[in-house]
């Protein structure tokens, strides 16, 4: 896991937090909590759009480093100083999978139609439950010693929405 360091100023009970890691990577907030949300958000979006646009990513300071920073003096004066997560991309790796040859057939088809590779297809599915699950929604039962994982799906406990088989 990665952190960046965020600066919070407050001004007029509106809250701005910037990146100093990240230039330009900026939000506000009418409140402490809607910012540190925001900014995260705005982090995550920043960083996809490096990687899309091949940017490369900045190594990522410490408190101590950045306020040692000459070119940042005066960004902590008054701040609220924060370390948001932030999801960075590390190097592929290949790996072998075994999987039914059906169900490989249906993967190929969808990649297909929505144009990504195999391999594209299998990370985006993989972030698309990663995230759902980070929300509280379950796909697949434990696994129990020689039996077969189930699918499902449930909602969290406050929801109405009803798990599917």
């Amino acid at each position: 896991m990665s952190y960046a360091i965020a600066v919070i100023h407050e001004e007029q009970g509106v809250y701005g937090i910037s990146f100093p890691d990240f230039p330009g990577c900026v939000s506000t907030g009418c409140s402490l909590e809607e910012a540190m949300t925001k900014g995260g958000q705005a982090l995550a979006l920043h960083v996809s759009g490096m990687v899309d646009d091949c940017e490369p990513l900045p190594q990522l300071r410490g408190f101590a480093e950045l306020r040692a920073d000459p070119e940042l003096a005066g960004w902590f004066t008054e701040a609220i100083v924060a370390a948001v997560f932030v999801d960075l991309p590390r190097r592929a790796v290949k790996v072998n999978v075994s999987i039914d040859e059906g169900l490989l057939e249906q993967v190929d088809r969808a990649a297909e139609t929505t144009g990504l590779s195999r391999s594209a297809y299998f990370v985006e599915a993989a972030k698309i439950v990663s995230a759902l699950q980070a929300r509280g929604m379950s796909f697949f039962d434990k696994k129990e010693e020689g039996a077969s994982v189930r699918k499902r799906v449930s909602a969290p406990d406050d929801t109405k929405a009803a798990p599917r088989d």
